[in-house]
């Protein structure tokens, strides 16, 4: 799906919705059918058991996906749960938001994707884990470039907000759930407050969130 054509469109959709749309919840029967699950925290931090790490771009095309999903079924699961980026705001797929923001954090291949369609081959669901990196002192540059420590906090909302959306758009049903972790970095009003941020007068406008991971 050409990035150019649908983002401008999709940004403004969810928009409109995020203003006027009443929360749904979500239908989680089929998880709580399932025995249990797999989940696989494969990073731009994730090294060998031997050799040298390769750079995250040529790690990504290194991932040998057939041999991958061949053990996730063998061990069982009902389905698998993948890291799209954690301490580090670096993804293993295309994104033009994230490309936009700080180029050279993305990849040409994928991996999203194709894990998406592999796993579903075999009638696995994906659900894809995405954090913000906004945490502590794990990735300054990203947190700058994303507004994480901008005086403008509706700046970071819409730009993660946009990331999400964008993903929503192109991938669809692909990805089956989202488990989105560190909301405590961007909201104090939890029982753990881990905000490293000046957010006063700002409330992080999770409904219009909601309405952007729900996209597609």
């Amino acid at each position: 799906m050409a990035a150019s054509v649908t983002y401008r469109p999709l940004l403004a959709q969810v928009e409109k919705l995020g203003k006027d749309a009443s929360y749904t919840r979500a239908n989680t029967d089929w998880l709580a059918k399932c025995r249990y699950g797999i989940g696989v925290h494969w990073t731009a931090q994730t090294v060998p058991r031997y050799g040298d790490p390769l750079p995250f771009q040529r790690a990504v095309d290194a991932f040998k996906l057939k041999d991958f999903v061949a053990q996730v079924r063998d061990a069982g699961a009902d389905y698998m749960l993948f890291t799209a980026a954690h301490a580090l705001q670096m993804l293993p797929a295309p994104h033009p938001v994230i490309d936009r923001l700080l180029p050279g954090r993305t990849c040409k291949r994928d991996l999203i994707a194709e894990l998406a369609d592999a796993l579903s081959a075999k009638g696995l669901p994906l659900l894809v884990y995405y954090n913000h990196s906004c945490n502590g002192k794990d990735d300054p540059e990203w947190r700058k470039a994303v507004g994480y420590d901008g005086q403008d906090k509706s700046v970071l909302a819409k730009n993660l907000t946009d990331i999400v959306a964008w993903m929503g758009d192109r991938y669809k049903d692909k990805i089956k759930a989202w488990w989105f972790d560190s909301s405590y970095s961007l909201d104090s009003r939890g029982p753990h407050n881990s905000v490293t941020t000046d957010m006063t007068g700002f409330q992080f406008p999770w409904e219009r969130f909601t309405v952007a991971a729900k996209t597609g």
